[in-house]
This record gives C-alpha cells, structure tokens and sequence, in this order.
C-alpha cells in the first residue's frame, strides 16, 4: 500500500483537483490522509464524494509540518508520500512507483520529475539522467541534489518514517519562525544521514502548477532562502559551501543584469542575502 500525506488549508479547488487525479489511478492499493487546516467542513465534506480509503484529521496548529507529523504516525502503507494539495498525478502514476520500489528493494527514497501544467519540465528544469541523489546543495556545478526536490515529488519507504519520526516544525510554510521552508529537505538529509539512499528518476512525472511565475516568485523567495540559510546551518556544512551557494545566486544576477533583466537581478540578490541571513541568524 502507498499512503498519500496531504496537509491543506485555503486551497480547497486545488485540492478537490488532486483527489478526482486520484481516483483516476490504475493502481488502487493507496489510502490517503488528510489533515484539514480550515475553521469549515468544506474538506470533510468534499472527501465523501471519493471512494478511495481515507483517513481524516483536523488540526489546529497551523503550519506545513505540523499539519504533516499528524499524519505520519497513522500510514498503513510500506511507502508513503507528502504530496501538495495543489499538485495532481497523472493516471499511471503510483503504479509506476509501486513497480519502482518492487524492482529496487535496496533504495530508500525516490524523487520523479515535477512539471507545470503543459507538461514542461520545471523541478528541476533541465534534468539529468536518473541517478542516485547527492546531500550537497547545487552551487556552481549541476548535480542531482535532495535539496532540489520538492515534497510532491518524492516517495519513501515506511522505514524512513521508523528511522527519521517527525518533520522539525521550527521551519516550513507556517511555521511561527522567519525560517519559511526547508522542512521537506531536511527531511530527506535527516534520512541520507541515517543510511538511506534517493533516486532520482526523470521518466515518472507529477504536475503542479508554475512555479516560475513573477509574482509567485517575489513572494516566497526571500523567506525560502532564509529557510534554507538555516538548514545549512542545522547540518552543519562548511562556509565554502555556503559560499557556492551564494556565489550561484550572485552569478545569477551577473547573468540577468547582462540580459536587461532588473526583476531576476533582484530576486539573485535576495536570494543571495537570504541566504546569508539563514546561515548566520542575522
């Protein structure tokens, strides 16, 4: 069995757009555990129109992790995942990853490519070939790196969650920190830490919408790299990485200022500064 992890607030069409996604899959041996973060019952009632096994939670602390630590301790599935509650699987999509981890009982953990909606590669852009995943963050060089995958896109055995427990709720979209994301990386480091392995592998897909947009990208681009400032910290990497790191948004800049480009030279330049912000905690 696959257990399906969806904390959601405020996006009750986005979600009623993964569930109907989900009741289109080939592959029928999932639950999915929802964590309702809204003060209605617009979630409990939108799930009695869906006839794949649920499990229902109301939680009113608020925040990403929070929301997601409920559930974990109640999968009943050998694999698990976090999905968004704004992304949505193609039909064959969990049947395709059962298939994965039959075939490779030795790897821990599986990111697939993410998408926007017309199907274009978007996390990570360009991807590499498959392949088993670093810890290092990507700084000047590409590398296929657990701190480029989103939540939607990985999958985990059930003895990640027996080895690593709980996401750290000091960081992460609504968390009561400055530190705005990272907790889905930390997670997967946490778990690298502990013996487990990721593959990335580009022939399975999920959707989600753009990510590239502008004004989705002035918004949480600041607050992300703060949060990712602070999981350098958290685990310890060494200055010159971090300079890598800073140094590849600074390059960005570099790049988009020859291009004309004043918007993108901004966004390097906070990321740059957010950053540093996170790893020193200015």
């Amino acid at each position: 069995m696959i257990s399906l992890i969806v904390s959601t607030r405020n996006r009750i069409k986005e979600l009623e757009n993964l569930l109907v996604h989900l009741d289109r899959q080939t592959y029928r041996d999932f639950e999915t555990l929802v964590v309702d973060q809204n003060s209605g019952d617009e979630i409990a009632t939108l799930l009695k129109g869906h006839n794949f096994p649920q499990q229902y939670f109301r939680s009113d602390k608020l925040g990403i992790a929070p929301g997601r630590n409920v559930a974990l301790q109640h999968i009943k599935g050998d694999i698990f995942a976090i999905p968004d509650d704004d992304c949505w699987y193609p039909p064959e999509l969990l049947e395709k990853v059962a298939q994965w981890f039959d075939l490779h009982p030795d790897i821990g953990m599986l990111s697939i490519l993410e998408c926007n909606p017309q199907g274009e590669a978007m996390v990570p852009p360009n991807p590499l070939p498959a392949g088993f995943c670093t810890g290092q963050p990507v700084g000047w060089f590409r590398k296929r790196s657990v701190w480029t995958f989103q939540s939607s896109m990985v999958f985990m055995r059930r003895a990640v969650r027996d080895t690593v427990g709980n996401m750290d709720e000091s960081m992460g979209v609504g968390s009561n920190s400055k530190y705005q994301s990272g907790e889905e990386t930390d997670y997967f480091l946490r778990a690298m830490h502990a013996g487990f392995t990721m593959w990335f592998e580009p022939s399975i897909r999920v959707f989600h919408p753009e990510l590239r947009d502008l004004p989705r990208i002035r918004k949480s681009n600041y607050p992300y790299s703060v949060g990712g400032g602070h999981l350098l910290r958290k685990h310890r990497y060494p200055l010159p990485r971090v300079l890598a790191v800073v140094g590849r948004a600074f390059g960005g800049a570099v790049v988009s200022a020859c291009r004309g480009n004043l918007d993108l030279v901004v966004m390097y330049l906070q990321r740059a500064k957010g950053t540093l912000v996170g790893y020193f905690g200015w």
